[in-house]
């Protein structure tokens, strides 16, 4: 039965594989423990339910970043700021921001970042999403801004 990697493969840039893999052989030897079935066919489908549980949402979180990383990438190079609807990867972005003013955020988004869950777990607790989209607002990074950069490059 394929695990980890060779179940999925994800951006390596998040850090999240070896955390997912290992995720998915814990649930890989919860089945085995539980296991009487007569049939591999039976084993089989009892792990895909499991993975469907507990690791396909986690691959799912992790295709969702790189998609909206990579469309932010390029409209930074556009020269505009990213925009979308998608409410999930807003207070993701907030929560990373307000990571950096408030202790009880910070505790959330490493608690997320290190997968010891998922952001809509995080985002369901009392007060969370409010806090960190009220805090959340991007600072502009320290140093020269793109075109700045590019004029410093080319003289």
């Amino acid at each position: 039965m394929a695990v980890g990697d060779a179940w999925a493969c994800t951006n390596p840039s998040l850090g999240r594989g070896a955390t997912i893999g290992l995720r998915h052989v814990v649930a890989l030897r919860d089945v085995l423990a539980e296991a009487t079935p007569r049939s591999p066919v039976e084993l089989v489908e009892r792990f895909a339910v499991e993975t469907a549980a507990t690791v396909e949402p986690l691959y799912h979180d992790a295709v969702d970043f790189s998609r909206h990383r990579l469309a932010e990438i390029d409209a930074q190079i556009a020269g505009r700021p990213y925009e979308t609807d998608d409410l999930a990867w807003r207070l993701g972005q907030a929560l990373r921001h307000a990571s950096t003013r408030d202790p009880d955020l910070l505790r959330a988004f490493i608690s997320v970042a290190t997968l010891l869950e998922r952001g809509v777990d995080v985002f369901r607790q009392p007060g969370v999403a409010e806090k960190a989209l009220a805090l959340g607002t991007p600072t502009a990074p320290p140093g020269p801004g793109r075109e700045e950069l590019l004029e410093l490059l080319a003289a």
